[in-house]
């Protein structure tokens, strides 16, 4: 399963990692983010109906999702540049990106906006979807307060969570805000822990605890 998944793409030359050349570094780093998903909350990602990736790279954990099975609906919520990045690599690797009016219409897909109230319709027409993902693997630590008061609110009523964070950005104190934050979710059952490999660094995964 894993070894299909982590199957690297020519699109945009990556590097090929130089202990396993089939693949790359950031695509095995990915996987390896999803495979401690999986592994605390006992959820493969194909039986996900949807995800919402905030602050999304180039496109590679989408990617991921898909090459694993995935088959709902896969929101992408970052910058401009970004978003049209996204685009760029998942409609050139086969992926079926789609445009906002199209995405409202499919129960698959995948839809790249960098527009707050276009993130909001978005979310709120998902409202219901089994197993509901957020997924912010350093992105949401390294945003301003603003942006986190902006976001974080639209996915209280999620059941499943990846997030990484660094323990401090800049003025904030990341482990006491995510501290904060997660006791303010207390339908979840959340696992905090150290990561091993990158200095300073945690992971924050939940799932609905009644569903454990």
């Amino acid at each position: 399963r894993w070894r299909a998944a982590i199957q690297e793409s020519p699109v945009g030359y990556p590097i090929p990692y130089i202990f396993y050349p089939a693949s790359s570094g950031n695509l095995i780093h990915h996987a390896y983010h999803i495979a401690q998903f999986e592994e605390k909350t006992k959820v493969q990602v194909e039986n996900i109906e949807f995800v919402f990736e905030f602050g999304g790279g180039y496109g590679s954990m989408c990617r991921l999702f898909h090459n694993l099975g995935f088959n709902g609906r896969y929101i992408i919520f970052d910058l401009p540049s970004f978003s049209a990045l996204q685009r760029y690599f998942l409609k050139t690797i086969g992926l079926p990106v789609r445009s906002v009016a199209e995405f409202m219409k499919s129960k698959t897909g995948i839809v790249c906006v960098s527009d707050v109230q276009e993130l909001k319709a978005l979310l709120a027409d998902n409202i219901g979807a089994n197993n509901g993902m957020f997924i912010a693997t350093w992105s949401i630590s390294e945003s301003p307060m603003g942006v986190r008061d902006s976001i974080l609110p639209l996915v209280s009523g999620f059941e499943l969570f990846l997030i990484a964070y660094q323990d401090r950005f800049e003025e904030v104190n990341n482990a006491d805000f995510f501290n904060n934050w997660k006791g303010l979710n207390k339908n979840i059952t959340w696992q905090n822990w150290r990561i091993e490999h990158i200095p300073d660094s945690s992971y924050l995964i939940g799932r609905v605890a009644s569903e454990l």
